[in-house]
């Protein structure tokens, strides 16, 4: 069974600790598949931001150089640029929330004790679940108004519902992932500690 996701941070005095994110429980071996399916889609997530960022490395510094020698540009790199942050938001959102370093109270989870933390945790990710669950159908919403107005390029035949399909899709994920780690914690998955070990 899984302990979860562990991150370092140094102490006031420099030492090394270690902390257990809040917000995700241990999984349930009765969730195997279902984790594992995360796990799939987590893989593909780190891929694609791996690769959104590296191009829009490539595609910035190459508008900077092409200014700053040969006085000219891609025209359709700035629309291009600024509909990729977007998508690059978005999956990050997804890769924070597997991790589980999405925003959460931890202030408030610390102080609490063990036991009430996991019924904490299973309140607020059946929340977070269900508020990602209205913003799938609200994202959806979007883009059939989107897609029965006019058609906006972005550049060649790429339109902007077509990145749009993003919000959708991430909220969907988000949605999947917070009511798994619901579920998870009904089942018996304790909360991670915040207790820090000095390494």
């Amino acid at each position: 069974m899984s302990t979860g996701h562990i991150i370092h941070t140094p102490s006031p005095s420099g030492e090394l600790q270690e902390f257990e994110q809040h917000g995700v429980p241990q999984k349930s071996p009765l969730l195997k598949p279902f984790h594992k399916v995360d796990d799939w889609i987590g893989r593909v997530e780190l891929v694609a931001l791996i690769l959104l960022v590296a191009a829009m490395l490539v595609l910035g510094t190459l508008q900077i150089v092409m200014r700053e020698i040969f006085n000219t540009g891609l025209t359709w790199a700035d629309p291009l640029l600024r509909n990729m942050v977007l998508v690059v938001g978005m999956v990050g959102a997804m890769v924070a929330t597997q991790s589980g370093r999405h925003l959460n109270m931890d202030a408030v989870a610390r102080i609490l004790p063990k036991g009430t933390r996991r019924w904490v945790d299973v309140v607020v990710n059946l929340v977070a679940g269900m508020s990602c669950a209205a913003l799938v159908w609200l994202s959806i919403q979007h883009l059939q108004i989107e897609m029965s107005g006019p058609a906006h390029e972005v550049v060649g035949s790429v339109l902007v519902w077509h990145i749009q399909l993003v919000f959708p899709i991430s909220f969907a994920v988000m949605a999947y992932r917070f009511l798994l780690y619901c579920i998870d914690g009904l089942l018996g998955g304790q909360p991670l500690s915040h207790e820090p070990k000095i390494l």
